[in-house]
């Protein structure tokens, strides 16, 4: 047997010796013809170093995840393993949250919260040169994941962490002997030696050559002749049910219309005013809790007898609370556990004390290195609403690529209900302020990542006029629904446009002409129709008085059901 590119050099040679003295031009030519198609075409049959090809030193372990190779390390100290705390945050559970007043990892569940102390006696969290690892025991109870470690003489100890219980595995039965290389070439070092019948996991399909994952835990390559496709599976979860937060159910389907109070003295009268026409409105969102300052304070314009004519008008109120207005300092509140528990406590506190059904979160204008510490404040939030039967919810964006950050799938893990804003669309530069397409998007993006009946879509009752300034940059004003009409009545360009569903045309606004995408009640029909295609939770509106009153004939508990 051949058994390395240098061999074969060597019957290169041993061909040329036999006639380099009869002719010596024609020998060298086909010594160097042979030495070339044995190099290409013959297998290497060399052992690979298996330490080199897996990148990691003698002792050292290799870590999977899925198919794919993580550069973390694994530590294994007596009978225990251990990950890197960052890994586990990033790639496993992000619910493991680094509290960085104490240097302690905090895991909040449904009726406790788990505090791992790093270094105690107990060794659940351990520092080692300055990077914190976390106990396999303590992650494996609390995450979906399954866990294989395989060993060998010539090779690193693999482990096999699998998350994705949901894409389809490709299984192969290899036809016949063969060996499992690193590279997608003959000329790639064996790794290992796979015998006729043996099932092989496919990662990916190369040309003639197939990545694959083996019985013993190795990943190389394999001609794809060598493999008989068996069957597509999904990797199966066999381990203890996950600890998650129950839901606060609201029966039927839900209309939640915002309602905008930034005074006490006349929060009474608004409502009265809406329960003469707004009948289709069965959640009321009061914006009385304003945030200030980083300890948790806020302001409040609660009524308990605005909450007592809602109930008696057969209407739950969710009290909302901002940090846009008042001056909070969300990071300093968000990343400090007293502030936030200050913040939890007043606020539940201030919900039952004005009779209210619950909580909506509107937190805005926040960095993605902060919603980490917004999500475990949501998850403390949830705790005490558990046990003070409250409703939580909380308003978010449509998950373009950069709004992912706050995390939609957590949140629909989390919460009661997700508000998705379906409006803001045109922001920096003229456009329609929520199109057919946009609202499309809207639903269908967030279905993906939000449970249906969780799930509830928010549309506006507001407009913008556009216009240039002085030194060429747009300027935005809003308009709202109910004053659009004589807009458009005055409007001289005015044509519907049938893909974005709304009229537009130009106006003059106290001597400028400016720009509008117009909302009224044909644009309302337009989006409403499009959101009922969908199933989800319900509908809510950007704000209540801002809109034509004759929208609420579009807005039918028929149309709901």
């Amino acid at each position: 047997m051949i058994k390395n590119g240098i061999e074969k050099l060597k019957i290169a040679f041993s061909l040329l010796s036999m006639s380099r003295y009869r002719y010596p031009l024609l020998a060298g030519l086909v010594g160097a013809l042979t030495a070339l198609v044995l190099l290409v075409f013959l297998p290497e049959n060399g052992a690979a170093d298996l330490y080199a090809y897996y990148g990691v030193n003698e002792g050292e372990t290799v870590l999977f995840l899925n198919s794919e190779q993580l550069e973390a390390p694994v530590l294994y100290e007596g009978s225990r393993c251990y990950l890197p705390l960052e890994t586990v945050q990033q790639r496993l559970n992000g619910r493991f949250y680094s509290d960085e007043e104490s240097g302690s990892v905090l895991y909040v569940l449904p009726e406790e919260t788990s505090c791992y102390v790093p270094d105690a006696a107990s060794g659940e969290l351990i520092t080692r040169e300055g990077v914190q690892y976390l106990a396999m025991d303590v992650i494996l109870p609390c995450t979906q994941v399954t866990e294989r470690e395989f060993s060998d003489e010539n090779g690193p100890r693999r482990l096999w962490l699998w998350t994705d219980f949901e894409t389809e595995q490709k299984r192969a039965i290899v036809r016949k002997d063969t060996v499992l290389r690193t590279e997608g070439s003959k000329l790639g070092r064996v790794i290992t030696e796979e015998n006729s019948g043996a099932e092989v996991l496919v990662l990916e399909e190369k040309g003639r050559w197939t990545r694959v994952m083996t019985a013993n835990g190795h990943v190389g390559y394999v001609p794809g002749k060598h493999l008989l496709e068996s069957h597509g599976t999904t990797a199966a979860w066999d381990g203890p049910e996950i600890p998650e937060f129950p839901v606060k159910t609201v029966s039927g389907r839900i209309s939640m219309g915002f309602d905008y109070i930034d005074n006490v003295s006349y929060g009474l009268d608004m409502l009265k005013q809406h329960l003469e026409t707004e009948r289709a409105v069965n959640i009321l969102a009061p914006t009385w809790f304003v945030l200030h300052g980083a300890e948790g304070e806020f302001s409040s314009c609660a009524d308990p007898e605005y909450v007592k004519l809602a109930h008696e008008n057969g209407k739950q109120v969710w009290v909302m609370i901002e940090n846009i207005t008042g001056g909070c300092d969300t990071e300093a509140l968000l990343k400090s556990r007293t502030a936030r528990e200050n913040l939890v406590q007043n606020l539940t506190q201030a919900v039952e004390a004005c009779g209210a059904d619950g909580i909506n979160l509107d937190f805005e204008s926040m960095s993605e290195d902060l919603i980490p510490h917004y999500l475990q404040f949501i998850r403390e939030l949830k705790q005490v609403c558990l046990k003070k039967d409250l409703v939580l919810s909380a308003d978010t964006f449509t998950p373009y690529s950069w709004n992912l950050k706050y995390d939609h799938k957590e949140l629909g893990k989390v919460l009661d209900y997700v508000i998705v804003m379906c409006y803001d669309e045109s922001w920096e530069k003229p456009g329609p302020n929520s199109d057919l397409e946009f609202v499309d998007y809207t639903c269908r993006k967030s279905l993906e990542m939000i449970p249906a009946e969780k799930l509830v879509i928010a549309v506006p009752f507001y407009t913008r006029a556009w216009a240039l300034n002085d030194s060429g940059a747009w300027t935005r004003q809003e308009v709202y629904m109910r004053d659009c009409k004589t807009l458009m009545d005055n409007c001289v360009d005015l044509e519907w446009l049938d893909d974005v569903g709304c009229y537009h045309g130009h106006v003059d606004m106290d001597g400028v002409e400016k720009e509008i995408w117009f909302e009224d009640y044909a644009s309302a029909e337009q989006r409403l129709n499009r959101i009922s295609g969908y199933v989800l939770k319900g509908i809510a509106f950007w704000r209540l008085g801002q809109e034509d009153p004759a929208v609420w004939d579009l807005v039918r508990w028929t149309d709901w059901q």
